[in-house]
């Protein structure tokens, strides 16, 4: 079965704060000479690809973490607000989406739910 859980995939590039400082050995082995350029993607279903390139991976539609290269530690909730509170107009029709899928799948079990119990009464 196809995977159509949406999924927000942040990907990461390390740069140099001070690009004319690369000439100096060690220069990039100190975290305070980094900075990351971060590239934020939403898609329906993961590519294997998307799974070992990714920084971070977060399944919008199952609110888990499902990948996070930077601290194990962070929980779904703080990881999702980082994100949201950096691109809220580009993740709020997203989630609208999220919300609808999950509302979908409800009524769908409700239904089937009914259906059930339609032929145990009339059994």
């Amino acid at each position: 079965m196809k995977d159509k859980d949406f999924y927000l995939m942040a990907f990461y590039a390390t740069k140099p704060r001070n690009p004319r400082m690369t000439h100096i050995a060690g220069y990039m082995k100190n975290p305070e000479n980094i900075i990351y350029d971060e590239h934020v993607h939403v898609s329906i279903g993961l590519r294997v690809k998307d799974e070992i390139k990714a920084g971070v991976i977060i399944n919008l539609s199952k609110k888990k973490v499902t990948k996070n290269k930077f601290n194990d530690n962070r929980d779904y909730d703080s990881l999702f607000n980082h994100y949201y509170d950096n691109y809220k107009d580009y993740l709020t029709p997203i989630v609208e989406a999220v919300e609808r899928q999950r509302l979908n799948m409800v009524k769908e079990l409700g239904n089937e739910v009914n259906v059930y119990d339609k032929e145990e009464k009339s059994s």
